[in-house]
């Protein structure tokens, strides 16, 4: 009986390290932010190493258009014109598929960011564990948001 507890939980150890590694970014490693045209802006979205849902990604949308998975300790970059401009992180995936509903998040997350030329923009987003708010999206400024890339790799 002993013998069959330790096999459980060995299992469950190999599901925790297996199952959120198809869902973590492996692009390049953040290089700092890109050169890009002298009156290009850039919005940076990223999303922090953490263990809640980090087996589940979402996609992210940029004025309604798919752009790609926000997988987890991974950036996105965006080169936008100058305006405003709605940032949108929905559905769900996991290393396994796409999730039944029970287990996509309840509402898409949303943001509208107003860019000028030349700026540089960063988003931090994370799930969360409730069912009312099932992830979060805040302005991050600079400096907070460059220490925090520092470690992440590129979303594809």
């Amino acid at each position: 009986m002993e013998k069959a507890s330790h096999w459980g939980a060995l299992a469950g150890l190999v599901l925790m390290v297996v199952l959120p590694a198809g869902c973590t970014a492996t692009g390049t490693r953040f290089p700092g932010i890109p050169p890009t045209e002298p009156e290009e802006p850039l919005i940076i979205v990223y999303r922090p190493d953490q263990f809640v849902c980090c087996g589940i990604y979402a996609n992210l949308y940029l004025d309604g258009q798919k752009k790609a998975p926000l997988k987890n300790a991974g950036y996105v970059l965006l080169h936008v014109t100058p305006g405003e401009h709605g940032i949108e992180i929905k559905g769900g995936t996991s290393s396994l598929g796409t999730l039944n509903a029970s287990f996509e998040p309840v509402a898409p997350v949303f943001a509208t960011v107003d860019v000028g030329r030349g700026e540089v923009r960063f988003l931090r987003f994370w799930f969360t564990l409730s069912r009312i708010a099932p992830g979060m999206m805040t302005p991050v400024s600079r400096d907070v948001a460059l220490k925090e890339l520092e470690s992440l790799r590129l979303s594809e």
